[in-house]
């Protein structure tokens, strides 16, 4: 169960996240499954935006309620470049 909810997950993450946060020039990427919370890595313009945190989780939290039927957290981390520190 775990396994095919993670691989769900991570289908979910690339073929309806990523292309919604691309457009603003920002990625996200599935980083892991941790019981219920969905650790994801942003990248770009979303490693740098303050609303990443809180927005944007709220809003894949939302979506993934919607999805899988059952509530997941969503913890994102950042990978900011070195020049944007």
């Amino acid at each position: 169960m775990a396994a095919a909810l993670e691989t769900g997950v991570r289908q979910f993450i690339e073929e309806f996240v990523r292309p919604k946060v691309r457009v603003d020039g920002g990625d996200i990427r599935f980083a892991a499954l941790e019981a219920d919370t969905v650790v994801l890595t942003a990248y770009a313009d979303c490693a740098t935006c303050p609303a990443a945190g809180e927005c944007l989780a709220w809003w894949i939290e939302k979506e993934l309620a919607a999805r899988f039927g059952r509530p997941l957290r969503v913890r994102i981390n950042r990978e900011v470049p070195y020049f944007a520190r």
